[in-house]
């Protein structure tokens, strides 16, 4: 007698595709930025200046995870004190202003940056980075307040002087940073970054070599993510 043969009990086809396809959205590595944060600055051998807010906008792009390329439209003030030995004025300037003991700027400025960071840690998380980078200043507005003598003995007289659009300086400043990123959900994150901006070059007027530091807070927005499916487990 023939053994009965069982028949193999097919798993349905539903059952078989239960990895169902779902749509997720992937990261994309454009992104979009708004910035601000309380900013000094200062000449070499000079006191501080006034603490001012620096805000604007900003893009990036960021290549392989890792490294990101960023720039932006930034503005604020810059108010400051500069000695006489860190002010080049022309010849014509003396003439004008004998004696000088020392020079009040205020300054409002517009800074196009051009700035390369590289980040730490694993492919999950790269909180840390480091950056790098240089900035044009376009300064719309100068005012300086100068402070001279006719002669050594006399009294110390002062006169302002402004000007507006007039001086462009491009790559004229070295930027540095370091910042952490913490995530908020896909799309956003937030970043603190301390900096530190050195002179290439003379800006303004007085072609004054400018230092600047502070701490930039951005918030990030991710929105051009790409539908991708994703098999369901």
């Amino acid at each position: 007698m023939k053994p009965t043969a069982v028949a193999k009990e097919s798993q349905p086809k539903n059952e078989k595709e239960a990895k169902t396809k779902i749509l997720a959205r992937k990261k994309s590595n454009f992104f979009f930025a708004v910035s601000a944060g309380p900013d000094v600055s200062f000449t070499s051998g000079d006191d501080l200046g006034r603490l001012k807010m620096v805000g604007g906008f900003g893009l990036g792009y960021t290549f392989r995870g890792r490294i990101t390329l960023r720039t932006g439209l930034y503005t604020g003030k810059k108010v400051y004190t500069a000695s006489p030995a860190n002010y080049k004025g022309s010849p014509q300037f003396y003439q004008y202003y004998p004696n000088l003991q020392k020079i009040d700027a205020d300054c409002q400025v517009q800074e196009i940056p051009l700035n390369l960071s590289y980040h730490f840690g694993n492919k999950n998380n790269r909180p840390i980075f480091v950056s790098a980078g240089v900035s044009s200043l376009i300064m719309k507005e100068e005012t300086y307040n100068y402070f001279y003598k006719y002669n050594a003995s006399g009294p110390v007289i002062s006169r302002s002087h402004s000007t507006y659009n007039l001086n462009r300086h491009f790559f004229s400043q070295l930027n540095i940073s370091a910042g952490y990123q913490l995530p908020l959900g896909k799309r956003f994150s937030v970043i603190a970054e301390p900096y530190l901006k050195l002179p290439m070059g003379g800006v303004g007027n007085g072609k004054v070599r400018l230092n600047s530091t502070g701490i930039m807070f951005t918030i990030t927005a991710n929105p051009f993510g790409k539908l991708s499916s994703v098999k369901s487990k």
